[in-house]
């Protein structure tokens, strides 16, 4: 007896569905972020194509920034410029006020940036938390959201630690980046994987604005895209946020700063000597990413030395 043969329109369907299959598989991992789409060949153009078929298969670059007078660390208008330029990215991002910020808003796009936001109201960081959690990527940098939206007060709008289940039992804040709205928890903290402690010009007296801080050194064997090609010992200059890790989340320090000596505060703190630049977190090699420094410091005006690839690896390591 021989095993009858397939019907060959039976078995050209189950390689159709198996290729099916796996074609969403792909597209769910890369949605998600567990992995990325330049991981197979001529992926990220499929990809984008299929997800921004209206707008030309591109991914979509939103900048936030606060008004005008905000204080917080950033140059939104460089980092436009920057992104624009036709010899580094070309991507063209749109720029828009935290004011204009909703979660229906931020859906147009596929990779926001915050920066010079220190002013942020508790409502209008839900909004980016819901964004990056139904499957945005978020890049957060410097103090942005460390202060209250101008009708909100630290006892409404501020978590304390006896409100979060695996802190201390103390009513005492956590932080300006672990907030509440009413009876929700609003936690930016645990989200970006970061807890502010203050901005290094904060803390301590800054000699000026493009002051020698001190050396990166990239997470051991540079093979997370965002620090890919990236020597160790490049000088750091200027103003930028000191913060703990948290964490969970699937929490990675890729970049640290080495300080040298203990940095001691103003008050006679002492924070250490090395402090995270850049922790990813999410799956795969991170949809949420936290700067200490905004990314258009790496290149500013006045530094002695600027570092464009930064900027070059945050969008491939993010978006491809």
């Amino acid at each position: 007896m021989y095993p009858v043969p397939e019907n060959p329109a039976k078995s050209a369907l189950k390689v159709t569905m198996l290729v099916a299959l796996i074609a969403v598989l792909w597209f769910v991992g890369v949605w998600t972020g567990a992995i990325r789409c330049s991981l197979l060949p001529g992926g990220c153009p499929v990809y984008w194509g299929l997800l921004r078929s209206g707008t030309g298969g591109k991914p979509e670059i939103l900048i936030v920034h606060g008004e005008e007078d905000d204080p917080g660390l950033g140059d939104p208008k460089l980092l436009e410029k920057a992104l624009s330029d036709p010899n580094i990215l070309a991507v063209h991002p749109d720029a828009v006020k935290v004011e204009r910020v909703t979660k229906d808003f931020l859906k147009g796009y596929d990779l926001v940036i915050v920066t010079k936001a220190k002013v942020i109201p508790t409502k209008k960081v839900k909004e980016f938390i819901d964004f990056a959690a139904e499957g945005g990527r978020l890049v957060w940098t410097g103090d942005a959201g460390t202060a209250l939206g101008g009708d909100e007060s630290p006892g409404e709008a501020l978590l304390l630690k006896s409100q979060r289940p695996g802190e201390e039992d103390v009513n005492e804040v956590i932080g300006p980046w672990a907030r509440r709205d009413g009876e929700y928890m609003v936690p930016l903290d645990e989200f970006i994987a970061a807890e502010f402690l203050g901005t290094y010009c904060e803390l301590k007296n800054c000699r000026d604005a493009n002051q020698l801080m001190g050396l990166l050194e990239a997470l051991p064997g540079r093979k997370h895209p965002l620090v890919e090609g990236i020597r160790d010992d490049l000088e750091f200059y200027g103003d930028f946020a000191l913060v703990n890790q948290r964490e969970g989340n699937n929490a990675k320090r890729v970049l640290t700063l080495k300080y040298g000596s203990e940095l001691v505060t103003k008050d006679k703190r002492k924070l250490g000597k090395e402090f995270p630049v850049i922790i990813s977190s999410g799956l795969g090699t991170g949809k949420v990413v936290y700067y200490a420094a905004p990314l258009e410091y790496f290149f500013a005006p006045g530094r002695p030395k600027k570092y464009y690839q930064f900027l070059e690896n945050m969008y491939k390591g993010m978006l491809n």
